[in-house]
């Protein structure tokens, strides 16, 4: 999908044969839904999350049993339940990274597309249970950024933070 439509050579250069095929720059590698990336200290945990096209979420640990850090990324989805439970059993986790696109009076358009409005976004948030860390969120559409902060506020969830372009975000 990346190489057709992104990677293809009209968008982007398409990076698995610059500056060779025997030597990319970039490789693609498909991670199927439940499987588990390790590259070095890092692994990455795809888990399957509602959408219109199959989307994932990832569990991202680095660490050792002496002490691991890992955070949940979890880009376009509905309401689901998967990603929660087993973020439950993950130690460590020290951020989530959320999309929030819509606001409430768009529920309707949110249901429909797979996307969370604040409303969302806490539900979503209370099947993990209270959690002490940060939790970015990201993915609001432009014209109603504003809007969505507004109803983020007033739900008054701890430790809620609205991304910025360029923000850098240590864990």
């Amino acid at each position: 999908m990346l190489r057709k439509h992104i990677f293809n050579g009209v968008i982007w250069p398409d990076f698995s044969v610059i500056p060779s095929a025997k030597k990319p720059a970039m490789r693609y590698l498909a991670i199927r839904p439940g499987e588990k990336l390790q590259i070095g200290r890092l692994s990455a945990t795809a888990i399957p999350v509602n959408h219109k096209v199959e989307t994932v979420a990832y569990v991202v640990e680095t660490g050792d049993e002496g002490g691991k850090v890992a955070a949940v990324f979890v880009g376009d989805t509905g309401p689901t339940d998967e990603i929660w439970r087993v973020a439950g059993r993950v130690d460590g986790i020290r951020a989530i990274f959320i999309e929030t696109s819509l606001p409430e009076e768009m529920r309707d358009v949110a249901e429909l597309s797979g996307h969370l409005t604040p409303a969302g976004l806490a539900g979503e948030l209370d099947k993990l249970g209270p959690f002490p860390h940060g939790i970015y969120l990201y993915h609001m559409k432009v014209q109603y950024r504003e809007e969505i902060r507004r109803e983020i506020d007033r739900l008054g969830i701890p430790n809620i933070h609205i991304l910025q372009d360029g923000q850098v975000i240590r864990i």
